[in-house]
């Protein structure tokens, strides 16, 4: 007999097989273990009904004993994909899952087809905040190739799963970062150095012993280093500082990253469980609406830092508060995608077109998924973006000197 024999069965008449189990306890306990697997709010009052009717069962200590066994574990199924395409489905599950009360939550990962950089993020931050709250989260029924991949990317490791690899494990370090986890502000620079020549060597054309451009001095290969390097070092910066204010010193940072030869495209994400876009800037005189969403616009403007020295002594931090300006300048003439998420919004922004914001489940931290053509970023100037924004004015009129 299958374990869900009403798999296929509708809400409707799930409804009516309730009606006619007239108390029985079995047929309850079956009913319930359907309804467990379901997250509709209509399954879920059905399901309350079913446990409060076993709950005044007269097979009293058997019955409570069985509901015990149903219901100490949430059963939940995986969406097909989980990545930036589809944030506020996979964020609005990671959410669901944390706020579930029971300790042991299954997954049942059997439709999963994809997961990427931001979707892997996601998952083993989800299992680091269940496994503080004393809960854990199992993948069932995954196919053979998604959980090679997710073991080569290090999920269970980051999710702190003991997994037999029955793989080998070639060298990817041309094409893909495994998720890294960071907490010291010390480790941003090196992680961002090793990410940066990581996705460096999945050039066709790179040679280690390649000479200078006698024109530019740079090497063939730094043209795309030097972006790569200047959006890793600022999102780890601002992950592994800003985040850990506001009472949130234990906040931790995932990375991962993987280049597509197939789209020419480079994914990335940068997430952490700290404080929040909103807290970071909540005293920032620009910042008229206290809302998630305009602290993300007002972060993503020129000059912006929540480092009061700023304000006090411009000179001296002439190259602070334009990190995120530019991380979103590289990835629009990459001909990319941003995606960023604090609290309860999302904003999106692709190419140079105006940026959408749409409400999402409250995340406590920021998500940035960004992409962008990898052959496009190699013609990207970091300098000549900077040396662009030293003509812009920034809030309160301040400019670089």
């Amino acid at each position: 007999m299958s374990q869900r024999p009403y798999f296929n069965s509708t809400i409707e008449e799930l409804e009516k097989l309730f009606e006619a189990t007239k108390g029985d306890a079995k047929a309850l306990q079956t009913l319930l273990k359907e309804l467990s697997s379901r997250n509709t709010k209509r399954a879920k009052k059905l399901r309350a009904k079913v446990e409060k009717q076993l709950a005044g069962s007269q097979a009293a200590p058997a019955t409570a004993a069985a509901m015990t066994v149903a219901t100490k574990t949430a059963q939940y199924r995986l969406t097909p994909f989980v990545h930036a395409h589809n944030f506020s489905e996979v964020i609005a599950f990671c959410g669901e899952i944390n706020a579930e009360s029971r300790t042991d939550i299954v997954c049942d990962a059997s439709d999963l087809q994809f997961v990427d950089p931001v979707g892997l993020c996601l998952l083993a931050a989800t299992c680091h905040q269940l496994a503080r709250a004393g809960k854990k989260l199992r993948l069932e029924n995954v196919r053979p190739a998604i959980v090679d991949y997710l073991a080569r990317m290090d999920l269970f490791k980051a999710c702190g799963i003991e997994y037999k690899e029955n793989f080998t494990r070639y060298d990817r370090r041309s094409d893909l970062v495994e998720i890294c986890v960071a907490d010291k502000a010390a480790e941003g620079e090196q992680l961002a150095s090793k990410i940066a020549t990581t996705l460096v060597g999945a050039m066709p054309d790179y040679d280690p012993n390649a000479k200078p451009d006698e024109m530019t001095g740079f090497l063939p290969h730094e043209h795309l280093h030097v972006p790569l390097h200047y959006i890793f070092s600022e999102l780890l910066e601002n992950a592994l500082t800003h985040a850990k204010r506001a009472g949130y010193r234990e906040a931790r940072t995932w990375v991962a990253a993987q280049y597509y030869p197939q789209l020419d495209r480079i994914r990335l994400a940068v997430l952490d469980n700290g404080c929040g876009l909103l807290h970071s800037l909540e005293r920032h005189p620009n910042l008229t609406e206290k809302s998630h969403a305009a602290a993300i616009h007002l972060a993503f403007e020129a000059r912006v830092t929540c480092n009061p020295d700023l304000e006090i002594r411009p000179n001296e931090t002439a190259n602070q508060g334009i990190g995120l300006t530019v991380v979103r300048e590289i990835v629009a003439r990459g001909g990319g995608v941003l995606r960023l998420v604090s609290g309860d919004a999302l904003v999106e922004q692709k190419g140079d077109k105006r940026p959408r914001t749409r409400p999402i489940t409250p995340w406590q931290g920021v998500v940035l998924a960004l992409e962008f053509k990898r052959e496009l970023l190699r013609q990207v100037s970091v300098s000549q973006i900077i040396h662009e924004l030293k003509r812009r004015p920034g809030p309160g009129g301040l400019r670089f000197e």
